[in-house]
């Protein structure tokens, strides 16, 4: 059922009104015609209020991946969406925390860095790269669980894919010139798909007299 736009502008969510809308038309097609339940506004707004803290794009692909491995029987419901969504968000958490100790091994704590994506270096900036590097591998597995309710918390407006080593920290406080950030290979191999990153936090640390 369309949903008119007086009721729509009344519901309450984390995303903007063209993704409800989005969302509640997706609900339409998936729940009130694929599996022909009951699909009203209550029980859009039920679905909505459990997922809007995720990406949209996230929640749709969710959606799809449960849909196509045939776990539905009888409806959807959203444990079973939140199963696929924790599944999927740990096994990208992992392959992120990958890089990172990539970085560890090839760069070190001294030198900038520059990761893959920016949730990346919020992540490690919010644990402190030097105290990853640091770290004895008795506490990796507790660092990890910090590194993905990080990963969790990183608003996508932020755009900056470096951390300042404490080469480049000492720098900043001499008031010497900055040393450009070393690349991990996961960065490097976006560079050469033609994504670039970059670091707004280093531009403007350049710039600290």
């Amino acid at each position: 059922m369309v949903q008119k736009r007086e009721d729509l502008l009344k519901v309450k969510s984390r995303w903007q009104l063209e993704e409800v809308e989005v969302f509640f038309d997706y609900l339409d097609i998936i729940i009130g015609k694929v599996y022909s339940s009951v699909c009203d506004l209550d029980v859009k707004r039920f679905w909505l209020s459990r997922f809007d803290s995720y990406p949209l794009n996230d929640v749709m692909k969710g959606f799809h991946r449960m849909i196509e491995s045939g776990k539905i029987y009888g409806r959807p419901t959203p444990d079973l969406l939140f199963l696929e969504l924790s599944q999927n968000n740990l096994s990208l958490a992992r392959e992120k925390w990958s890089e990172v100790q990539d970085a560890v091994r090839l760069i070190g704590p001294h030198r900038s860095v520059e990761f893959s994506s920016p949730d990346i270096a919020f992540a490690v900036r919010s644990i402190g790269w030097f105290r990853i590097c640091s770290a004895y591998i008795s506490d990796e597995s507790a660092l990890f669980a910090l590194f993905t309710e990080k990963l969790a918390h990183h608003n996508p407006s932020l755009h900056d894919s470096v951390v300042l080593g404490l080469g480049n920290e000492n720098r900043k406080a001499l008031g010497i010139t900055f040393q450009e950030p070393t690349k991990t290979p996961a960065a490097e191999q976006r560079y050469a798909d033609g994504i670039t990153g970059g670091s707004l936090l280093l531009d403007s640390a350049k710039k600290t007299p």
